[in-house]
């Protein structure tokens, strides 16, 4: 079957929510949540893709059960499956703060994302806490 042109009546003036709710399929996890409104691809800086209000996948939520877990974790994806940026993530999420200010802006970072909504107790306890 071709392909519809745009010229067809295909609305493409719409524009996606800054910030939208996946639901997951049957897990008793948070919901994954897509916010930003910017595509890009080739970066693995998590900090740029939050900043510069990047399209990403909040994945937050699976630090709970990363370091809830006695096991140690082994992820299988597909490439560009977002691998590196949760590692990434998680760099900055445990990372020490290098003053007050940066400590500051990722506790407010991540008290925006799934992770919070989680477990509001998790942040406070390990936020920039492990070099």
């Amino acid at each position: 079957m071709p392909k519809r042109a745009p010229s067809d009546g295909a609305d493409l003036s719409r524009k996606r929510p800054r910030s939208s709710t996946v639901n997951s399929t049957g897990s008793n996890r948070a919901s994954a949540r897509v916010t930003g409104d910017k595509v890009s691809v080739g970066t693995n800086d998590w900090g740029e893709f939050v900043r510069k209000n990047k399209l990403l996948v909040d994945k937050t939520d699976l630090l709970l059960h990363v370091m809830d877990d006695d096991n140690p974790d082994a992820i299988f994806r597909p490439r560009r499956f977002g691998k590196t940026m949760f590692l990434n993530m998680a760099y900055d999420f445990l990372n020490i703060a290098e003053d007050e200010e940066e400590l500051e802006e990722k506790m407010l970072t991540f008290k925006e994302m799934n992770i919070h909504k989680v477990d509001s107790t998790f942040i406070d306890e390990h936020c920039c806490r492990y070099p």
